[in-house]
């Protein structure tokens, strides 16, 4: 039995690709002395790595597979309300076909009753089950249902295209749902560009080896805090002392001393988020017919710090 393909990189696929990218751009500026180390590094060599990368950019990955899942499901549940709906109806040809009432438990259920339940909570099987009960019970009682003007000449029908249209659906679903063949095709390919980049920039701290400034581009971990720098700031929620209910558009003042003031404001629901540098920073919160408040926040390099305030009205 073949193992789960896993991914070799440590870090966000997205962040994958940049690094590698970049990589392979620091190695165009200095092809001439990695080519003297090893005759395979050539701009063409440089050029196949940077079209594999873009290979495997432009395979769909699980966000893109998982929208034609979800996409389907929506048209799911409302084909199968649909579906369902078409079984209310026969339930009430029923009805009017057989007057006496201890007949009807019997037939509701030959007609898929057992499985409208499951059917209502996105069971799609059972929806699938409660169609086929019903398209059978249809062509087996259709004299009944129909006579005295009952169940129109054109439900079967309806009934029948519906329960097509549904299967389709599913069937379709399910094929969107299944998606490790293609998850493990693109970690395969990630996995591919890793490798030949993590070569060549071995070979590159080597080459330059004696030039620290340059060694450091190609290094992993450099190149990703250079193309995605740690994010740090103060974020929090504003709101009414009197009801907890968050104020839109009060201003939040935040000022690390000696430095110039940033500002921002909050938004519908009283929230607020800042992107700052690490340091200890004045907080200042003020609002139309409020008492402002200040506060003092300390930020730390790669995260946020929360600060929530409650304004008393003036």
């Amino acid at each position: 039995m073949s193992e789960i393909v896993k991914p070799e990189y440590r870090c966000p696929q997205k962040d994958l690709y940049s690094i590698e990218e970049t990589s392979w751009e620091n190695f165009d500026g200095h092809q001439g002395e990695m080519g003297t180390h090893k005759a395979l590094y050539t701009t063409l060599y440089s050029d196949a790595a940077k079209a594999a990368i873009a290979a495997a950019k432009a395979m769909p990955d699980a966000q893109e597979r998982g929208e034609t899942a979800e996409s389907l499901r929506v048209e799911l549940v409302l084909e199968g309300e649909t579906c369902r709906h078409n079984f209310r109806k026969i339930k009430s040809y029923i009805i009017s076909a057989y007057p006496n009432k201890d007949l009807h438990k019997g037939k509701f259920e030959a007609a898929g009753q057992l499985y409208y339940e499951d059917a209502s909570n996105e069971d799609w099987e059972s929806v699938n089950s409660l169609n086929q009960s019903g398209s059978n019970y249809i062509a087996a009682n259709s004299a009944a249902l129909l006579a005295g003007n009952n169940m129109p000449a054109g439900f079967e029908l309806a009934f029948n295209t519906a329960k097509t249209s549904f299967a389709a659906l599913y069937t379709a679903f399910k094929d969107a749902e299944q998606t490790s063949e293609q998850t493990a095709e693109k970690i395969k390919a990630n996995n591919a560009i890793f490798r030949i980049g993590s070569s060549m920039r071995n070979d590159g701290q080597l080459v330059f080896s004696d030039r620290p400034e340059i060694a450091v581009k190609f290094q992993f971990q450099s190149i990703w805090d250079l193309i995605n720098p740690p994010v740090s700031g103060v974020k929090g929620n504003v709101k009414r002392a009197s009801d907890n209910i968050g104020i839109s558009g009060a201003t939040i003042t935040v000022q690390e001393a000696g430095e110039p003031a940033e500002t921002t404001e909050t938004n519908a629901a009283g929230d607020y988020s800042i992107r700052l540098a690490a340091a200890t920073y004045m907080v200042t919160v003020s609002a139309a017919g409020f008492v402002s408040q200040t506060r003092d926040g300390v930020v730390i390099d790669g995260s946020y710090k929360t600060l929530d305030f409650n304004l008393v009205a003036v």
